[in-house]
């Protein structure tokens, strides 16, 4: 089974090489060697919306072994592609930008990394507590809201999706999917079931992610993201942790739908960068003295 996945994501790298000129590294650890080498990797279940329940992982297992693969990786020719392996149906990205409730309101996208191990329980325990504070608790700050979604009608968001989703041009994919998204809008504004489908998008949203490292993106005034700044710089100073953050004017979400119903998943990120900013900002940080 390891060997079928393995084989159906080197697939996927191959895809989006020769679409984006993206390089995806693909390989396994086994949970074993991070156990000989003494490395935590502690997972549980966390309900995070009465419809979304992600995992929540201690220790750097997951960060020592992105390590490992990313170091040992070597880049193959590309002659091996085979197209019956490529299924991306229900990926979507037809949203327009996102802005928050209030004019004064901003997103923001941070990463967060304890700086001990052994530490990252009682860090984050505290920065969250501290996000709690400054910005209300998860639901308020969440920054999808089913009123301000609103799909985008523009051609090119549905070309770039296509030339992701299908390995050549199909002109009848391209106006089915732009025809869809217009008639959309109807859809979801005046039927109950689009109504009901917006609401579920705000409950199924991933918005924060623990996997040995803090990823959020949130809403927060500019003044609270101030304070908070100055508290994570005090944490770092006092090398606690290692922060990354951009803030921006609007949040964009790309989607996996297999059924409107009932089996969604909606992946949100900042505008102008988003957590890739925050990640330049980060690894600066990590390479560097603080």
């Amino acid at each position: 089974m390891l060997n079928k996945i393995i084989h159906v994501l080197e697939n996927y790298r191959i895809h989006i090489k020769r679409k984006i000129e993206l390089v995806l590294r693909v390989g396994e650890i086994p949970v074993s060697n991070l156990i000989e080498s003494e490395v935590q990797l502690k997972i549980a279940k966390h309900r995070l919306t009465d419809k979304l329940s992600i995992p929540i992982v201690l220790g750097d297992g997951l960060k020592v072994a992105e390590s490992m693969i990313k170091s040992s990786f070597k880049e193959e020719e590309t002659t091996a592609f085979d197209e019956t392996l490529l299924n991306l149906e229900g990926m979507e990205c037809r949203w327009d930008q996102i802005l928050p409730d209030q004019q004064q309101t901003k997103v923001v996208c941070l990463l967060l990394d304890a700086s001990l191990e052994k530490d990252q329980r009682n860090v984050y325990k505290k920065v969250l507590a501290q996000m709690d504070e400054e910005f209300g608790k998860f639901e308020n700050r969440q920054p999808i809201k089913s009123n301000n979604l609103k799909l985008d009608p523009n051609p090119t968001k549905v070309w770039e999706e296509m030339k992701i989703r299908l390995t050549s041009t199909s002109w009848m994919y391209f106006f089915k999917s732009w025809l869809k998204t217009n008639f959309g809008r109807i859809y979801l504004n005046l039927t109950s079931s689009g109504k009901q489908y917006l609401s579920q998008i705000e409950q199924l949203s991933h918005t924060f992610m623990l996997d040995g490292m803090i990823n959020t993106v949130f809403t927060a005034e500019q003044k609270s993201i101030d304070r908070f700044i100055a508290y994570l710089d005090k944490m770092e100073r006092d090398k606690k942790l290692i922060y990354g953050i951009h803030v921006t004017h609007a949040s964009v979400m790309s989607c996996y739908v297999l059924d409107r119903r009932t089996t969604h998943s909606h992946f949100v990120d900042g505008t102008e960068g988003g957590y890739t900013s925050a990640a330049k900002m980060f690894k600066i940080k990590k390479e560097g003295p603080i």
